[in-house]
């Protein structure tokens, strides 16, 4: 590698395939990538670059415009000092296979000049052309088009990536951005309609301050498409040790052999809804009648039963606090007769919980638990059924979890003895929170670190661990996961009511689809999103998630998805190695399975097909 200064204004490091050059008045950064020779540009000016806490407020800095630069060699590449600033700006090349590395270093921060966020490195420019695509892992996954018609909103920063990584494809030309410790990331998107599309790391500040080194790394590669990008990423999470098989996984929790191929079925045990005056009640008797129906009519010999609801006064009410179960559903009695019946018929219990939120009516309500903003303040969130809730502090929800799982409450048992369950489904968690409780403060990496304890925890019992669009830090600890199907990913407003956000894209289930059961989301706002969210979760080798029968209409719907759990029973545990597009309309594409298992899906009609599995060959149209 070779570093040397073109002139007065230019710095040139130099690698076997990479010419990178950093402009010493704005900071912009130029790549020509020699394999393809493509050039990769970054614009002059960076509007919020940093942003700085100083005693008299906050303040956005264009770099471009910032005149106290000072650069010097250092070992690998170059550094940037920034006079008053508390941060250096590091920028690395590394070989084999070459990377340009841009770190943040922050320096000496005090309470009165502190880097609060950053928006540096900035965007590659691309064109607003039907050849240039963006790759991101938000969701299952989706490409942008350089000329989208739509505008796509920011992402706020409460929607995480679901791996720490995005990508740009031009014609074949592209590079791979992989960002080192996540915890305190958000990603930036600017795509008004018709593009051009932009994409940046948004760094946020962590208890008030930059803190730690800030990194991504740009890998740039040729005749590439969506598909090498995530294979790389996948090599990645290999290396950081966030790719654990779920091969590895059942080695040491044998129940969750039992998951292969088992559609989830969905039965929500009580529903107390102070909005709207509601109160029903399914009985543990009732769910145990229509679960020997599902036996007798599909004849599946495995099926997961995800119960939630179930707690004292049914779904989001009362967390913690959610000892005995639903009385009017047939309390401890009622749910242990309930296990049995699962038991009985070979399938599995799965129960939904959560402990993210804490409800103000909790017996266990103390404001001590809750998670406190930076000006001291709790949230106060009255959009539940339960009623005015804020948010628990992992350290307590911890030990709530431990007391309910083994010890009990209100004369009821624990529920390890009552239930038994084969796994837990933790609703609601791994969206990681910054807690300035003097008491018990909190970054967002210290909350990751509790969250995977708690399920390393879960997984010593030996049960199987679900929660909802996880992000890949805890995928070491989790076995399955709930994500939007992409034609439910957009910003805001409800799942049912979604459209897609740019071309879904499997980019999860090419990552970690041996890793990670994802169940499939087969529902949507029309006829023709139900038949796309069939498609996508047939051709990405995952069991289905529906509702547990209660009536015909429902019994005809269930017996439509067969193809379904048949296609994930015969791919289960297997690598995803490839997704491609077969027209240029991009509505007939085809996956492939490690051991050869192929799925060829067409969005425009609703027709697939199954080939290379031994006596599993299906041809049909996706149900409505």
């Amino acid at each position: 590698m070779d570093i040397l200064q073109r002139d007065e204004s230019t710095w040139v490091l130099q690698s076997h395939e990479l010419e990178v050059e950093l402009d010493a008045l704005s900071l912009a950064l130029a790549v020509n990538h020699k394999p393809t020779e493509h050039r990769w540009q970054m614009p002059r000016e960076g509007p919020h670059d940093l942003t700085i806490k100083t005693a008299s407020g906050t303040e956005t800095i264009d770099l471009s415009h910032f005149q106290e630069k000072h650069i010097t060699r250092i070992a690998g590449g170059l550094e940037v000092e920034l006079g008053r600033l508390p941060v250096v700006i590091q920028y690395l090349l590394r070989e084999d296979p070459d990377t340009l590395i841009v770190r943040l270093v922050p320096t000496t921060e005090t309470p009165a000049l502190a880097i609060v966020g950053s928006s540096y490195p900035r965007p590659f420019l691309t064109p607003a052309q039907e050849t240039v695509h963006t790759v991101i892992p938000m969701g299952y996954g989706f490409l942008i088009p350089g000329n989208w018609t739509k505008d796509i909103p920011a992402p706020s920063e409460a929607e995480p990536l679901t791996m720490p990584w995005w990508g740009v494809l031009d014609d074949k030309a592209g590079f791979l951005a992989a960002v080192e410790n996540d915890a305190d990331m958000a990603l930036g998107i600017v795509h008004p309609a018709g593009g051009p599309t932009q994409v940046y790391p948004r760094w946020l500040a962590s208890m008030g301050k930059l803190a730690y080194p800030r990194v991504v790394s740009y890998q740039f590669v040729n005749d590439a498409d969506h598909v090498t990008l995530a294979k790389l990423y996948r090599k990645l999470a290999h290396q950081r040790g966030r790719l654990r098989l779920l091969s590895e996984k059942a080695e040491e929790n044998p129940q969750l052999e039992r998951f292969k191929g088992a559609p989830l079925l969905t039965q929500t045990i009580c529903v107390h809804d102070r909005r709207t005056f509601t109160y029903q009640v399914t009985s543990f008797t009732e769910v145990a009648s229509r679960l020997q129906q599902f036996k007798k009519k599909t004849k599946l010999n495995t099926a997961v039963l995800l119960l939630a609801g179930w707690g004292r006064r049914g779904r989001d009410n009362l967390y913690p606090d959610v000892l005995p179960p639903c009385l009017e559903a047939g309390g401890v009695e009622g749910l242990r007769g309930l296990a049995a019946e699962v038991e009985k018929q070979g399938y599995l219990l799965a129960l939904e919980d959560n402990y993210y939120d804490i409800y103000f009516d909790a017996p266990s309500f103390e404001e001590k638990y809750l998670i406190k903003g930076a000006g001291g303040k709790f949230l106060r969130d009255n959009s539940r059924a339960g009623g005015l809730s804020s948010t628990c502090c992992v350290r307590a929800a911890q030990e709530f979890l431990r007391r309910n799982l083994e010890v009990g409450g209100c004369d009821c048992p624990s529920l390890l003895t009552v239930a038994e369950p084969h796994a837990y489904y933790l609703d609601r968690w791994l969206r990681t929170c910054e807690c300035y409780d003097p008491e018990h403060p909190l970054t967002r990496s210290q909350c990751r670190e509790i969250l995977a304890d708690i399920f390393e925890y879960l997984g010593s019992k030996k049960l199987v661990v679900g929660t909802q669009a996880a992000q890949d830090w805890i995928q070491p600890y989790l076995d399955f996961k709930f994500a939007n199907h992409p034609w439910q990913v957009t910003q805001e407003g409800s799942p049912e009511k979604a459209e897609a956000v740019g071309v879904p894209i499997p980019l999860t289930s090419l990552v970690y689809s041996d890793a990670l059961l994802l169940p499939g989301q087969v529902t949507g706002n029309t006829e023709v999103a139900k038949a796309h969210a069939f498609l996508f979760t047939l051709m990405t080798g995952n069991a289905p998630l529906v509702k547990l029968p209660a009536n015909q209409d429902d019994w005809e719907s269930v017996n439509a998805l067969s193809p379904l759990w048949q296609f994930a029973d015969a791919v289960a545990f297997q690598e995803l190695e490839s997704h491609k597009f077969l027209t240029s309309d991009l509505t007939i594409q085809q996956t492939r399975f490690a051991l050869g298992a192929e799925v060829e899906v067409d969005f425009s009609n609703g027709e697939y097909a199954v080939r290379g599995v031994e006596k599993l060959e299906l041809k049909d149209n996706a149900p409505t």
